[in-house]
């Protein structure tokens, strides 16, 4: 399992962790779980436009932030919603990599629970200390 340096590190240790106990249960091999990638970067708006700019393909024409919890009334959120989004998001990773299992993506979903009580990170996200934001471009092929 390759990990990138983020401050997501401890969330790919927690799923290595889980996923494992399920190698070990023969649910994955060894070889699968050894070569899984959990692609997860985080850089500023400013990053990505400087990469966008420097590769040159495509002319930025908008860039716009928002955040997805944004008029859903965070107090109904919880840490099952929440893990469940994150879930939504590597769904198709894991199980193209994996194979389609319950019991992987389930392993999955505790991970991420287990790190958002014990990092604090929910309470961050949901207070605005931390929060999640979803980059939306419109792009240009350059010519």
């Amino acid at each position: 399992m390759y990990f990138i340096q983020s401050s997501y590190t401890d969330t790919n240790l927690l799923c290595y962790t889980e996923f494992s106990s399920i190698q070990c249960q023969g649910v994955i091999s060894k070889e699968k779980l050894d070569s899984f990638y959990i692609p997860l970067c985080c850089p500023m708006d400013s990053e990505v436009n400087n990469i966008i700019e420097e590769e040159g393909s495509f002319e930025v024409n908008k860039m716009m932030m928002h955040d997805p919890y944004d008029g859903t009334g965070k107090a109904l959120l919880d840490l099952k919603m929440v893990a469940l989004r994150v879930r939504a998001v590597f769904e198709p990773i894991i199980v193209q990599h994996f194979a389609a299992s319950d019991e992987i993506m389930d392993g999955f979903v505790r991970a991420v629970e287990r790190h958002l009580i014990s990092s604090g990170a929910l309470e961050a996200r949901l207070s605005g200390q931390h929060p999640f934001a979803f980059l939306c471009l419109s792009l240009t092929r350059a010519m």
